[in-house]
């Protein structure tokens, strides 16, 4: 099922899903703080991945020409991207520890690349990862087991 994230997620049932997915897409919903909590009302767990704003080939760009950063991950110019809300990996974990949401697993993936399991919340990992995915809950929830080929999108 596809949608609108910004206006369609009202629509559905609670706890229609297992799973909800969002795909370098948060950044360019105008309310990202309701569509996290609009997901996990949906699905029992969320998956989301996003661009990374804080890795380094971004904040080097930006130092060295003073303009905002066009890399594999970014590839448009800032006048014409739909990201309206850009932020690092720092900034979503905050964002996840203040809707009380747990994040279960998080891959950093880089230009072609596998995925790698990493802890989002070191510095080193928010200089270093490209785009991130994440594997969502609410805190409180009960803990599920984890399904069949989860270790393939989440190595650990």
């Amino acid at each position: 099922v596809q949608g609108d994230g910004d206006r369609d997620l009202d629509h559905f049932p609670t706890r229609a899903f297992d799973y909800a997915i969002l795909s370098k897409t948060l950044q360019q919903m105008r309310e990202p703080r309701h569509v996290l909590n609009e997901l996990l009302r949906i699905a029992d767990r969320a998956v989301v991945s996003l661009p990374n704003f804080g890795q380094w080939r971004v904040r080097w760009s930006l130092m060295v020409h003073g303009r905002m950063p066009e890399t594999k991950a970014l590839p448009e110019p800032w006048w014409s991207t739909p990201n309206i809300h850009l932020c690092t990996l720092h900034d979503f974990t905050a964002l996840c520890d203040d809707l009380d949401l747990r994040i279960e697993a998080c891959s950093a993936l880089n230009a072609g690349k596998p995925a790698r399991p990493i802890d989002p919340t070191r510095a080193l990992e928010n200089w270093r990862s490209e785009t991130a995915l994440f594997l969502l809950s609410r805190k409180g929830a009960a803990e599920a087991a984890s399904p069949t080929g989860a270790g393939e999108l989440f190595p650990r």
